[in-house]
């Protein structure tokens, strides 16, 4: 990927949305260690709610700082997204034990609503604690993936959702989340008519590309390496890191196209696979990574040109770098 310029705590000016071949051709420069800034215009949507993202779409300015929360929720995931026009969105709730956390997370925020409600796929590290969000928060509407996979939290979860009357969406590529000024979040997998496993929720994963001015962010849930390049080869600025930093995920092929300048994993302390492997460590080398084991929750946030990093704690990683720490009462352990 191409060396990124960095400014102050943290700041830099990303790339914007390239293609897979300049993505590659900034790998090569990098490795000559030549500075490349290439920046294309990106595209935002005009319309509001669940559209296809085949539409038109015209360029508009962008209004506020989206922000993103990547909870520390042990050996499980949960993203809580404050977009920039106000609503809010909560990818996975990670494990049953962890839902107390993320509920308390949100509220120290100020949060009574979640307008989207995203459940990546139905294993229990990702969906665990979603009776608990839906039980204290008003929801606007949830999405999943249209995988049958019935364990008793997911039950309880359906069962929760029916109770409320919560308006609830299959998932497939195409379909457009939100958009507002200079912003759109997309699903960008599962795709309607691929064969994926009948047995591997993780193959059902929602990929989610969200777009803000001239920055973009990619969740992958758990899908593997080839369905994520399946879904996109559009370079990104943060990048969460798959499957916990399972090889599966993650590997240099992957790395080179998407060319994050940040990739964040969400794992736990002394998890019993080992995760973040040390070949998807090896594939991020040239990247500034985040873990919740080491860094605590981690907030990233962006104006539409820049993207700043914080989190909960200082810590020595990938090139020797003390990032910068994020000091707001609420950054509080969600596990």
């Amino acid at each position: 990927m191409g060396a990124i310029p960095c400014y102050n705590d943290g700041m830099h000016t990303p790339r914007g949305n390239l293609t897979r071949e300049k993505g590659l051709a900034a790998s090569a420069r990098f490795a000559h260690l030549a500075i490349v800034t290439l920046m294309l215009i990106v595209v935002v949507g005009t319309t509001i709610g669940c559209t296809n993202i085949t539409e038109p779409i015209t360029n508009e300015p962008v209004d506020g700082v989206l922000t993103v929360h990547y909870l520390d929720v042990g050996h499980a995931e949960s993203t809580f997204i404050e977009l920039p026009d106000g609503q809010t969105m909560l990818i996975d709730a990670g494990r049953k034990g962890a839902g107390p956390g993320i509920v308390a997370h949100i509220e120290a925020l100020g949060y009574v609503r979640i307008d989207y409600l995203v459940a990546t796929h139905p294993h229990d590290d990702h969906i665990g604690g979603m009776l608990h969000v839906v039980e204290a928060f008003d929801i606007g509407e949830v999405w999943m993936p249209g995988f049958d996979h019935r364990t008793q939290i997911h039950d309880n979860f359906v069962d929760a959702l029916d109770a409320g009357s919560i308006t609830t969406h299959t998932a497939w590529a195409g379909d457009r989340l939100h958009t507002a000024p200079g912003l759109t979040v997309d699903i960008l997998s599962p795709i309607e008519g691929v064969k994926y496993s009948n047995s591997d929720p993780n193959d059902w994963s929602i990929i989610i590309e969200l777009i803000y001015g001239d920055t973009a962010f990619l969740f992958t849930g758990d899908a593997k390496t080839s369905i994520i390049l399946a879904a996109t080869d559009n370079v990104v600025d943060v990048l969460q890191v798959g499957h916990h930093g399972s090889k599966t995920s993650t590997n240099e092929e992957l790395v080179s196209i998407l060319s994050p300048s940040y990739a964040i994993i969400s794992v736990g302390e002394g998890n019993r696979y080992g995760h973040p492997d040390a070949v998807v460590l090896d594939a991020l080398s040239s990247v500034k990574v985040y873990r919740t084991d080491m860094h605590g929750n981690i907030v990233v946030t962006s104006d539409g040109t820049n993207i700043t990093v914080y989190a909960d704690r200082n810590v020595l990683v990938s090139h020797l770098l003390v990032y910068p720490t994020y000091h707001a009462s609420f950054m509080r352990r969600a596990a």
